[in-house]
C-alpha cells in the first residue's frame, strides 16, 4: 500500500466545490422538469414531447407547451450559470434556483 499526498490550493478546492454544486443544481432542474411531465400524466419529459406529432390536437398542444416551458427553464439555468461564470460568484442555493425558473403556464 502506497500513501500519496496531494496538496490542493484553496482555489482548486473552491473550483471542485463549485463544480459539484452546479452538477447538483443541474440534476435538481432535470428532476423539476421530469416531475412536471409526470404530473401531466406522462412517464417522463421525452414521452410528453413525443406527442408533438400526435393526431390528437389537445396532446399536440400540451406537448408543445411543455417543450417551450422546458426550453425556457434550461435557458434560465444557462443564464444563471453564465452570470456566475468563472468568478467567485457561486450559483444560488437550490431553492432559489428553482424559484427563479419560469412557472408552468396555466
Amino acid at each position: 500500500m502506497t500513501f500519496q499526498l496531494q496538496i490542493r490550493t484553496a482555489q482548486e478546492i473552491a473550483e471542485t466545490a463549485s463544480a459539484a454544486h452546479r452538477a447538483r443544481i443541474v440534476a435538481l432542474v432535470d428532476d423539476h422538469i421530469e416531475a412536471r411531465a409526470r404530473s401531466l400524466g406522462y412517464n417522463n419529459a421525452v414521452s410528453c414531447v413525443s406527442y408533438r406529432n400526435s393526431m390528437v390536437q389537445s396532446w399536440v398542444d400540451e406537448a408543445e407547451t411543455f417543450s417551450a416551458w422546458r426550453d425556457s427553464v434550461w435557458q434560465t439555468l444557462i443564464a444563471l450559470c453564465e452570470a456566475a461564470g468563472d468568478t467567485d460568484t457561486p450559483l444560488p442555493d437550490a431553492e432559489t434556483v428553482i424559484a427563479s425558473l419560469p412557472a408552468w403556464p396555466d
